[in-house]
C-alpha cells in the first residue's frame, strides 16, 4: 500500500499515479476504481440504465473501450436476468443450462436493458425467480460499462481480481 492509499500495481507504483497508462494500454487489462459510488451502465453512455455501483479500491477486468467508456466484465455480486424458459433447470434448482443463445437482462421484463448473452449449454447459479424470469449470478457473464475517468490501471494480469472483486485490504 502506497502513501496515498492505493496499492501498488504490478510496476510497484500506485494505481492512482499510473492512469496515464491505461490511455496506452489496450484492453483487456485490470483497472482499479478511484471514485466512491461509481456507476455500472447498461451502454456507453450517461443516459444508459445504471445497473450497479462500484466502490473506490474495486479492481475490474476492462475488457473494451469505447471513446470515454470501459466495458468492464460484472462483477459475480451483481444479478442479472434471463427469461426462465429458455433454461434448462439441473438438480434442486439452483443451476441451470441454457437451452440456445439467451439475451441477459438488467431486470426481469423485455424492457430492461440488454448486457450480454449466455451461450447454448452454458451453465449458470440461479439466485431466484421473478415471475417468468430467472435471477442469475452475472459471475462474468456480461459487460457493464464505467466512465474511464473514474478507473486507472492496475495490472495486466487478470488473475489479480480474486473471485469477488471486493475492494482491496
Amino acid at each position: 500500500m502506497c502513501a496515498q492509499g492505493y496499492p501498488e500495481n504490478e510496476n510497484g507504483m500506485p494505481g492512482a499515479a499510473v492512469a496515464d497508462i491505461s490511455e496506452e494500454t489496450p484492453p483487456p487489462f485490470v483497472g482499479l476504481i478511484t471514485g466512491d459510488r461509481v456507476n455500472i451502465r447498461s451502454a456507453p453512455s450517461l443516459s444508459a440504465e445504471v445497473i450497479s455501483q462500484l466502490s473506490k479500491g474495486n479492481r475490474v477486468q476492462v475488457l473494451q473501450k469505447r471513446g470515454d467508456w470501459y466495458g468492464v466484465r460484472l462483477p459475480p455480486a451483481i444479478s442479472v436476468y434471463v427469461l426462465k424458459g429458455n433454461l434448462q433447470m439441473e438438480g434442486d434448482g439452483s443451476s441451470a443450462l441454457a437451452r440456445s443463445r439467451v439475451r441477459i437482462r438488467t431486470g426481469p421484463g423485455m424492457a430492461y436493458a440488454g448486457v450480454g448473452s449466455l451461450s447454448e449449454g452454458q451453465r449458470v447459479r440461479v439466485k431466484r425467480f421473478v415471475r417468468d424470469w430467472a435471477e442469475i449470478e452475472a459471475a462474468g457473464k456480461g459487460i457493464g460499462w464505467v466512465n474511464r475517468l473514474y478507473v486507472t490501471y492496475f495490472a495486466k494480469e487478470e488473475g489479480v481480481l480474486g473471485g469477488d472483486n471486493r475492494s482491496i485490504p
